[in-house]
């Protein structure tokens, strides 16, 4: 694995300079901003704008010949999106053999990527901010650049970590994706490693990534939500209690913690309270139908204003036993004034006290428990749902991120 090395040459921007020129490559399209991933990479684009006239990148599936949709107040130079699309598997294995890669690296063809950056190579950018980790590893030679930044959003070690500490499940399937876990965890050290001596600056969302990933040029760049005005009243919703689980389905450990939701915990609150719903909201859950099998637990799927589930719903449920990041569906909840129970994981790296912002639990009793105490009504949750709004507002809003960004294009700072 190679990543060109930067150097800190690049202009900077500011009063009687020219702003930076840069290259943004984004993992997924910044519109619709309806999942986490896209939520991050919306502001990431928002805050370069701001500072740097920029190229963007999108490495995802669209419309041929079509740039991405970009976010209010965002403008690029060029924009471009393109697939990557998977290889066969048997070159994939022996790239994974010879290169010593990760598989979600191996298993996409790179080459349109790189011919576009080709085209694109005329110009040496003065600040190249790559949007995950496969994208240095696998475009970074391909790029010249006097600066580079990695966003490492998802700390992979820790997330294949916490995979690998949950009691093995049932069947071949299940035991060969362990087995191939277990061998991925010390490429993605190496990787990790190598990114950090070489990239100016690596970014992540939370102090305890950047614990995590260690280095003396690693720098936080939060998750955020937007602002969409005042939360709603501390109130319950009229009708039956409602559990709401949001979240992109697709990404596996979401599809794990809606299963987890569905199957251990919902029963317990159903023993509490007997006409409570659980509604799973969001891309990818056709690959949970089974789930419409369990009363009252209703696979909704994705829709197009969220905003709407979580006006009705009692409870923001945040099931999650493995994975890497901060959770944006916390942050979202807590923008809009919904009382949230989660996991330990599923606050992991956010500024939040148990019991002053949210509810954590564990045990699928515990949380069954925390669901129950906090749809029973506001009385409980009015001061809880206040705080957590409040912590929002100073923490997790866009221009938080902005200023980030700005403090690491702008004055190298980490």
């Amino acid at each position: 694995m190679t990543v060109e090395p930067g150097s800190t040459s690049g202009r900077r921007a500011g009063r009687g300079m020219a702003r930076p020129r840069a290259l943004l490559t984004l993992a997924d399209v910044p519109v619709p901003a309806d999942s986490g991933k896209r939520l991050r990479a919306a502001a990431t684009l928002q805050g370069l704008c701001r500072v740097a006239d920029v190229d963007v990148l999108v490495l995802a599936p669209g419309a041929p010949g079509t740039g991405p949709t970009l976010p209010e107040g965002a403008s690029a130079v060029r924009s471009a999106q393109l697939d990557v699309p998977l290889r066969r598997r048997i070159a994939a294995g022996s790239t994974v053999l010879v290169k010593r890669v990760p598989w979600q690296m191996a298993v996409r063809d790179w080459a349109a990527a790189r011919r576009r950056l080709r085209d694109w190579s005329s110009l040496r950018y003065d600040l190249v901010w790559f949007g995950a980790m496969d994208h240095a590893v696998c475009l970074g030679p391909h790029v010249a650049a006097g600066r580079v930044v990695v966003d490492a959003d998802d700390v992979e070690t820790a997330k294949l970590a916490g995979f690998l500490a949950l009691p093995p499940g049932p069947g071949v399937g299940v035991r060969l994706e362990r087995l191939q876990r277990r061998v991925e965890l010390p490429l993605w050290r190496s990787i990790q490693a190598e990114l950090g001596r070489r990239a100016d600056v690596v970014v992540v969302c939370s102090e305890l990534d950047r614990a995590r990933f260690g280095g003396p040029r690693t720098a936080v760049v939060p998750n955020t939500y937007p602002d969409l005005g005042p939360a709603r009243p501390a109130r319950r919703p009229a009708g039956p209690a409602v559990l709401l689980v949001v979240a992109n389905f697709e990404y596996e450990p979401n599809a794990d913690g809606a299963r987890f939701a569905a199957r251990d915990v919902f029963g317990h609150v159903r023993r509490r309270l007997p006409t409570a719903q659980l509604r799973l909201v969001g891309r990818g859950a056709e690959h949970l139908t089974e789930l419409s099998a369990i009363d009252g637990v209703h696979v909704v799927g994705h829709v197009e204003d969220v905003g709407d589930e979580l006006a009705r719903a009692s409870v923001a449920l945040v099931p999650v036993r493995y994975g890497g990041g901060t959770r944006l569906k916390v942050i979202e909840a807590l923008a809009r004034g919904v009382p949230v129970v989660s996991t330990t994981l599923g606050v992991e790296g956010l500024d939040v006290v148990p019991g002053t912002h949210l509810e954590v639990a564990d045990d699928p009793e515990a949380l069954a428990q925390a669901c129950a105490d906090l749809a029973a009504g506001p009385s409980g949750c009015e001061a809880m749902v206040l705080a957590g709004r409040a912590l929002y507002e100073r923490r997790y809003r866009p221009e938080v991120a902005w200023e980030a960004i700005e403090r690491i294009v702008c004055h190298g700072s980490v």
